[in-house]
């Protein structure tokens, strides 16, 4: 099933890129790329810690108890899931035309993985991506918000939600007795 989800994943990634991989009139620095993907990657962390905020203001110390029938939840439906996966590559299996549509994917992504995932130098692809990602944080000059650059938000964002992943872990698992009775 990891598999099947990495695989999911990286179609994903293709299917969402395509349209901006053969527009032939986009056009943008890389760099600028970078900056969005870091800025929106604050953005997000920043709303995790403001959930992680919503449930210690939430007035109820259940709160934690009922995440894990959140979890239990979870657990239903991926199992629920992992049949309908399994009877639909049950099916697959069963078809030489289907099996090989998988293969030819899957060889048409080793065959292209410089130009999807990129090299080492991160001079292609997603490494590319990354790189500027890198060069940006280190430029320390674009600006997040107010006078806090994409450097200093991303590094005070990640101390937050490291600090309020370990409060939130910590809660959470203080009520697996009472959870799970």
């Amino acid at each position: 099933m990891e598999k099947l989800t990495v695989t999911s994943l990286i179609l994903v990634i293709l299917v969402t890129l395509t349209p901006v991989a053969v527009a032939e009139d986009f056009s943008m620095n890389a760099e600028q790329l970078a900056v969005a993907l870091l800025k929106n990657t604050i953005s997000n962390i920043e709303i995790s810690n403001k959930f992680m905020a919503i449930l210690d203001n939430s007035g109820s110390d259940a709160v934690y108890q009922n995440l894990w029938g959140l979890v239990y939840g979870a657990l239903a439906v991926l199992a629920v899931n992992n049949e309908i996966t399994t009877i639909v590559l049950g099916e697959v299996s069963k078809s030489q035309e289907l099996s090989s549509k998988i293969g030819d994917a899957i060889n048409m992504l080793g065959e292209n993985s410089t130009v999807v995932f990129g090299d080492v130098n991160g001079t292609k692809g997603l490494t590319l991506i990354l790189r500027k990602e890198a060069e940006a944080l280190q430029n320390g000059s674009y600006i997040y918000s107010d006078n806090e650059t994409v450097s200093q938000a991303y590094a005070r964002v990640v101390a937050e939600f490291t600090s309020k992943s370990v409060d939130f872990i910590i809660k959470l698992f203080s009520k697996v007795d009472e959870a799970w009775v």
